[in-house]
């Protein structure tokens, strides 16, 4: 796209839509989306949030009425508005060069032709995936290296590039939701849906200023998570055991209430709280105090000759979504709503057009006016946690992008429980090429340490682009922990 004159967001989109082909258990029209788009010249970045809402169908008292037991983790009753749809035609409506046709060709040519099936999926759909009706086999078995279409996907993105969202919705699609979900989201709900452009999430933080997405996305944590850990240090070398206690620390006070006060509305109070909550970090571990989300999800970032750079991310939140497939339209739908909450007072409470808390969280760094990084992971829950641990290693401890990648992680989870800060009692995940000191030093602290392997795939899936001077030299690089891992510059 880029070769071809376009712009960052028209390589942005097109390489989210055959991300969408390559790796359908992650990403596609059935799911929601995020973006950050940087121009040169300007004060904040752009941002879009086309996180889907609730339908018709969850107003509480009705929708209680029909699932008592609150909303699923699968199935058509954890499925909301997929965004993502509206969500690319208003990006390319706003910063696109290209003919959308063009946009939208590469992904479409490999529905219809196919792609070999890469050796992740496989691996997915062993431990996720429902009896597949929207991807086809050559052979009619999947396995690694076979060639999959997704012949009746094509179908439906040149329908998107001919009528719209709009047009997509009346031409059976909005119907077959609504028939599938039993009027949860109906086809007018769909036909309504607007993406919409909203002020970044923005604070300053080690000389620089980090923005990301607002509510209900918890992209606050990472950034309020920055600010308590700058109020703790003043060193930053990542051979120091102190250095990694405080930025889980930092992640802990951060996020433990985020199911409490995270919504679709304001931005939670939490945000303005770092000197207190840094007060609350001892020398030694502190309990986790609240009440993980995992999520199949794809991020990607482009920069163009003009400068413009791009920090999108894209999901159908858990792996294979709700699981609900749409085998004529070649869409398997998001489980976002799952999310919601039920309890009277909560800010993430359930509601028609309400948004569900989201745990997408592109990011932006830019200082004195010029574009630093576009940072951003997959991996639910973790994604603040992985945020953190790359702006620090890219921004203080002076680490090119590959390294920084590359570098060991922890990562706090509950294994595929629902929610890391809900539940259970976490672990404090540790990849096992950290330093034996550093491991022994953070279960001496408390820490419920447990060593995993070299990579761990629960420690996200990061991508980075980093720029120099007046942003004119650019360095990047893709996580070893990512199967779709690569870079590619013109």
């Amino acid at each position: 796209m880029l070769q071809s004159g376009g712009s960052a967001v028209d390589a942005a989109i097109a390489a989210n839509l055959v991300l969408s082909v390559v790796y359908p258990d992650m990403c596609g029209a059935g799911g929601d989306l995020f973006a950050l788009v940087w121009i040169p010249g300007e004060e904040a970045p752009y941002c879009l949030d086309a996180a889907g809402t609730g339908g018709q169908g969850h107003d509480l008292p009705s929708y209680m009425l029909r699932y008592p037991n609150g909303p699923p983790l699968y199935g058509p009753a954890s499925v909301t508005i997929p965004g993502a749809p509206a969500g690319w035609i208003e990006l390319h409506r706003r910063f696109g060069k290209l003919p959308l046709a063009e946009v939208f060709s590469e992904a479409i040519h490999y529905a219809r032709y196919g792609v070999a099936c890469p050796d992740r999926l496989t691996a997915s759909m062993e431990h996720w995936a429902p009896p597949l009706t929207t991807v086809q086999f050559e052979g009619g078995r999947a396995a690694a290296g076979v060639r999959m279409r997704m012949r009746a996907y094509a179908q439906s993105l040149e329908l998107l590039v001919a009528e719209g969202p709009t047009g997509v919705w009346t031409h059976g699609l909005g119907r077959a939701i609504e028939t599938v979900t039993s009027g949860l989201v109906t086809e007018g709900d769909l036909v309504g849906y607007q993406p919409r452009w909203v002020e970044p999430l923005h604070k300053q933080v080690f000389g620089r200023d980090w923005w990301t997405v607002p509510p209900p996305s918890q992209g606050y944590i990472a950034l309020l998570a920055a600010d308590v850990l700058e109020r703790l240090r003043s060193t930053w070398d990542l051979d120091d055991p102190g250095l990694w206690h405080h930025m889980i620390e930092s992640i802990k006070v951060a996020a433990n209430d985020r199911d409490l006060v995270l919504g679709d509305g304001s931005v939670p109070a939490a945000f303005s709280e770092a000197s207190e909550r840094a007060r609350k970090i001892q020398a030694q571990a502190a309990p986790f105090a609240g009440p993980a989300e995992t999520g199949d999800t794809v991020y990607l970032n482009t920069v163009d000759k003009s400068g413009m750079g791009v920090s999108l991310v894209q999901s159908l939140f858990h792996p294979w979504g709700s699981r609900v497939q749409l085998s004529e339209h070649g869409i398997i739908l998001q489980n976002r709503g799952s999310s919601f909450d039920i309890r009277p007072g909560n800010p993430n409470l359930m509601g028609v057009g309400r948004r569900p808390r989201s745990t997408l969280s592109p990011s932006v760094v830019t200082s004195s006016g010029h574009l630093r990084a576009l940072i951003g992971t997959m991996g639910g829950d973790v994604q603040p946690q992985v945020l953190l641990q790359l702006l620090v290693g890219t921004q203080l401890a002076g680490l090119e992008p590959g390294h920084a990648l590359a570098h060991p992680r922890f990562y706090i989870h509950r294994g595929l429980a629902p929610s890391i800060w809900s539940g259970p009692q976490p672990v404090l995940g540790l990849e096992d090429r950290f330093h034996p000191s550093i491991v022994k030093d953070l279960t001496q602290r408390g820490h419920p340490v447990r060593v995993g392997a070299p990579f761990v795939e629960l420690a996200g899936h990061a991508q980075i682009i980093q720029t120099q001077g007046a942003g004119t030299l650019l360095s990047g690089a893709a996580d070893p922990r990512s199967g779709a891992s690569g870079v590619a510059a013109w």
